[in-house]
């Protein structure tokens, strides 16, 4: 069962479309009708351009264009004349294209804003990468220093164990150093 609430409001709203269709071209309102089939079943473009005479495409422009008129109508109230149509059609495109020019001004803004973080995140990680490789490259610096030092005093410990050898032999006292010494293979600097 119908609520009768619903059957008022579809009745005024069918009133409402009725009085619309009366401002739109009669032929643009017959080739609507047929289309949507406000009385009876839709027809096809073909069956709606023979009843017209005119063609599919020519059906289907008057459709768009009833549907445009109807819409504005309904949308913008009914108008004396055209002109009166136009002026505040007019007024409602320049008032939707300031606010589409606002909102995309305002998406640019947000765009430049993810950009600018980006570009923030992006340095600070440059920054934090350079820096890490500045310290690995002072570690292996330091690294390297150590080890030549070391290097150098291994070398400085066999010269040194070498000339108490020989200082030894000539001084035909070898008796705090061993033989095995000078011949046992110390690591050197060309071992590390």
């Amino acid at each position: 069962m119908t609520d009768p609430e619903q059957l008022l409001i579809d009745r005024q709203q069918q009133a409402i479309l009725e009085e619309a269709l009366e401002l739109v071209n009669p032929r643009y309102v017959a080739a609507l009708r047929m289309r949507y089939g406000f009385d009876g079943d839709p027809m096809t473009l073909e069956a709606t351009s023979q009843v017209l005479g005119v063609t599919r495409e020519r059906v289907r422009q008057m459709t768009v264009q009833a549907e445009r008129k109807l819409l504005s109508i309904l949308i913008y109230g009914p108008f004396d004349d055209d002109e009166g149509m136009k002026r505040r059609a007019l007024k409602k495109r320049r008032e939707w294209v300031v606010e589409d020019n606002k909102r995309r001004l305002e998406e640019d803004r947000q765009c430049q804003l993810r950009r600018e973080q980006r570009a923030a995140e992006d340095l600070a990680t440059q920054q934090i990468w350079q820096e890490e490789m500045r310290r690995r490259a002072e570690q292996q610096q330091r690294d390297y220093a150590a080890l030549l030092a070391d290097r150098r005093h291994r070398r400085e410990q066999e010269i040194d164990v070498v000339q108490r050898y020989w200082q030894a032999v000539y001084d035909n006292t070898p008796g705090d150093i061993p033989l095995s010494a000078l011949f046992a293979r110390p690591r050197t600097v060309w071992d590390l």
